[in-house]
């Protein structure tokens, strides 16, 4: 499997008394790898790291249009020398180079749009965006540029 990249940042932010309440740093590591598109493809890689007791939190996976018969998924987090090793046998691997903050918190009309227009009016470029809603409350993964933009995001969050 061809090296891949990985998320080393996260930092959780939860419901407070306010809206959200970011929680201390957590550096997990986060992956990225390639898979064959086809049936069992995506179940091969995620097994084995089930198999080799990761819990897994975060799971995003998409075909990628550039490498005809491939997808990609990105997992998070990998947490000791153990559960990296095992993602580094099926393809993962972990650098320091990207970053992302967690947002958790009562789910309303627009927070997706609120949080990011936050992040953009403090000068923070986002890298991607995943989110999602479950009953009442939302979740979301901005991805950012760097560990200065993780720890501006986290600061603008709290201020908020």
């Amino acid at each position: 499997m061809p090296p891949s990249s990985a998320i080393r940042h996260i930092a959780d932010v939860e419901p407070g008394p306010s809206q959200w309440q970011l929680r201390p740093v957590k550096h997990y590591s986060s992956s990225r790898t390639e898979w064959l598109f086809k049936p069992g493809g995506l179940a091969q890689v995620l097994s084995a790291l089930r198999d080799a007791g990761v819990d897994l939190q975060f799971v995003i996976a998409r075909r990628t249009p550039e490498a005809s018969g491939k997808g990609v998924v990105f997992v998070a987090p990998l947490q000791g020398e153990r559960e990296i090793h095992a993602a580094t046998q099926v393809g993962f691997s972990v650098t320091p180079s990207l970053h992302s903050v967690r947002v958790m918190g009562l789910d309303q009309l627009g927070i997706i749009a609120q949080l990011t227009q936050m992040l953009a009016d403090g000068g923070i470029n986002l890298r991607g965006v995943s989110a999602a809603v479950l009953g009442t409350q939302f979740i979301a993964y901005l991805a950012v540029d760097s560990l200065d933009d993780a720890e501006k995001a986290m600061d603008i969050l709290q201020r908020a």
